[in-house]
């Protein structure tokens, strides 16, 4: 077993990557995972929950639509820590997926059906959420925002950008969606 990254081997900073890991018990929940990291590694620290607010108030996004590869159960905790966050979910669509093989299996036109459907339930949505940080969402990102013409942010792409805010960089990557242009 290799032994945890560190300052003196060479690390910048710690990010949880797992959405449903750091919002399912809450910003309580949350901030004990973050006090852990920080005291654990001696490092800036952040959650991909973390991320996803940061980004989602970047963008401006305030009344979200959000499509999501989770259970009733795991949409419920995220939809109570968004409302806890300050943040409106104007409509919430599920693909209801319960193993890691069947997030992996998820095609890119299936991400855009659901992200489609979940605009559609919240016409007057300002932003569009992915939620699940094993969606691969990257190449649909630019695809929807032109189509739906709002940002979009996604577990995944939040979490890689606050991870490398976190250790002073700007997070700005061109080609990838409107949150990497700020």
């Amino acid at each position: 077993m290799q032994p945890p990254l560190t300052k003196e081997m060479g690390a910048e900073a710690i990010s949880l990557m797992g959405t449903s890991l750091s919002f399912y018990r809450g910003p309580e929940g949350n901030a004990e995972i973050l006090a852990a990291l920080r005291d654990g590694a001696g490092l800036p620290a952040t959650t991909m929950t973390d991320s996803v607010l940061e980004a989602l108030t970047a963008v401006g996004g305030r009344r979200v639509a959000v499509a999501t590869a989770y259970t009733d159960a795991v949409n419920q905790a995220l939809t109570r820590y968004l409302s806890q966050s300050g943040f409106e979910v104007a409509a919430l669509e599920a693909m209801h997926l319960k193993t890691v093989e069947q997030v992996f299996a998820v095609t890119d036109d299936d991400l855009m059906a659901l992200a489609d459907r979940a605009l559609a339930a919240a016409s007057d949505a300002d932003c569009l959420f992915i939620s699940c940080g094993g969606l691969h969402t990257l190449g649909v990102i630019p695809q929807l925002e032109a189509r739906h013409d709002l940002p979009v942010i996604s577990s995944a792409t939040a979490g890689a950008w606050g991870a490398v805010r976190q250790t002073g960089h700007s997070g700005r990557a061109p080609g990838v969606g409107r949150l990497f242009t700020l």
